[in-house]
């Protein structure tokens, strides 16, 4: 399991197969089998490698996946420690996954400087993003981002706000756009890990999500309409999710103002 866990983020994501042997050496050595968090610490191990291939070569990435949005799910760098504990108290709280949509093609058509350039810009706007919904970027690897929120209506005026921003970037010759979902639910947080049911369904989630829009689960919805003035939900829609034997009621919201950088929530 240790082996195909990491195996199967190499395979969605690209790595030069020249750098296998040195992330099963560190599967081999991070991982505990009598931890109830074995996946998190082999996403862990994974993290430094992955990363150092990102940074170098962005063209060495396909657009985040299905499971690569699962694994992204179970990894917290050390230097976000204790930033979580605000949400252990919480009855739920909401799960934002981002990523650039078709970042393949772009780096394809413009080169791994301009990629790694787009990046940065990309993650500019995702840490104001962040700031205005009073979240946390838990992790970002490549074009991928997890964030939580602690509430569902902060995380979707975030999302609309990240969505707009990337936007503007156009202005600027970056014609590019974002995937963002956003569901409400009660993840296990432990060791300032986020994993859990909710994770995943999110990270599921981004397979119907198209590229400009913020979509939510039913439960993001639900406990967050009330509180949202500016914004509005349409294209209700019930997707299949794998392991699930119901369908999931998805909406995507419209904004109808967009929050500026000087807003509260």
């Amino acid at each position: 399991m240790k082996q195909r866990y990491g195996y199967c983020i190499i395979e969605d994501m690209s790595i030069p197969r020249t750098i296998l042997p040195h992330i099963a050496k560190r599967l081999r050595a991070r991982v505990d089998d009598n931890s109830v968090a074995m996946v998190a610490e082999a996403a862990r191990a994974l993290e430094p490698v992955l990363t150092r291939a990102a940074e170098a070569r962005p063209s060495r990435l396909t657009a985040l996946t299905r499971r690569g949005a699962v694994a992204l799910g179970g990894l917290t760098p050390a230097e976000r420690a204790g930033r979580l504990a605000r949400f252990k108290n919480e009855s739920s709280i909401a799960i934002m996954f981002a990523d650039i949509a078709d970042f393949t093609g772009y780096t394809a058509e413009n080169g791994d400087e301009a990629a790694i350039a787009l990046l940065g810009r990309v993650a500019a706007v995702v840490a104001r993003a962040a700031g205005l919904g009073k979240g946390e970027v838990i992790k970002h690897m490549g074009d991928g981002y997890l964030l939580v929120f602690p509430s569902s209506s902060q995380a979707i005026r975030a999302g609309l706000y990240l969505n707009e921003g990337i936007t503007r970037l156009g202005e600027d010759g970056d014609h590019v756009a974002m995937r963002i979902v956003v569901h409400d639910g009660s993840p296990t947080i432990e060791d300032d890990d986020i994993f859990g049911h909710d994770v995943n369904l999110a990270a599921h989630l981004m397979d119907h999500c198209k590229p400009g829009s913020v979509m939510v689960s039913q439960a993001a919805k639900e406990r967050s309409e009330r509180r949202l003035r500016k914004a509005s939900f349409d294209r209700r829609k019930r997707v299949r999710v794998q392991g699930l034997r119901d369908r999931i009621e998805v909406w995507r919201v419209v904004a109808t103002q967009v929050d500026e950088p000087t807003s509260t929530f």
